[in-house]
């Protein structure tokens, strides 16, 4: 090989790694140095749709955090369950079924440092031990980080949300076919939390780039 042809063949390499390098260091990571599972509660849930009116006392979850550092500019940061008992539809009793995962997508420094994203969620609605409606769609969800020594992490899920109701194995769901839920705010927090440094106040979500 001539001596022009390694002096490209240098210059090209050097440009390849330095756009590696580039790459890396703008590369958002999203990072947890909390607690790696955890439960939470809620206050009272009220949705409607184009039929009686779902009432419930509360809810309690139970939630499991993936692996990080991540590297992407989402993160499917958060998957669990949630379970609303003691519920009431037109005057009957019902709970509600869910399962949801949190994506985080935005980063906000505090305090106390907020993550934003979209919490998808999957429901199935009960009567009588039969499921009678399946609700799937998303919320806008904020959660934000504990601050020690005890004020524990929480999840803010706004109103409204795009849960679309559909018929479920028991029959026609009472609540419509097709239809978009309205649900009221609500906030989930952290009321134990395991996996992470004490106090276990739940996960601590930063994100760099």
């Amino acid at each position: 090989m001539s001596r022009s042809g390694r002096i490209v063949l240098l210059v090209t390499a050097l440009l390849s790694l330095l756009a590696v390098m580039s790459s890396a260091a703008g590369a958002v990571t999203w990072h947890n140095s909390g607690d790696t599972a955890f439960t939470a509660t809620s206050g009272a849930l009220t949705f409607s749709v184009t039929g009686p009116t779902f009432t419930c006392p509360g809810t309690t979850a139970t939630a499991t955090v993936a692996s990080s550092p991540f590297v992407g500019a989402t993160w499917t940061a958060i998957t669990g369950t949630e379970t609303y008992n003691s519920c009431a539809m037109g005057g009957v009793g019902a709970r509600l079924d869910c399962s949801f995962t949190f994506t985080a997508q935005l980063w906000t420094a505090g305090p106390p440092a907020t993550t934003t994203g979209s919490l998808d969620e999957t429901c199935g609605l009960f009567e009588f031990s039969s499921m009678i409606c399946r609700l799937a769609g998303a919320f806008h969800a904020v959660y934000a980080n504990p601050s020690p020594p005890s004020t524990f992490g929480r999840f803010t899920l706004t109103t409204g949300g795009s849960l679309v109701t559909s018929n479920a194995s028991s029959g026609t769901c009472p609540l419509g076919t097709g239809d978009r839920a309205h649900f009221t705010e609500r906030t989930l927090v952290v009321n134990s939390a395991t996996g992470g440094p004490t106090p276990h106040l739940g996960p601590i979500i930063t994100r760099t780039s």
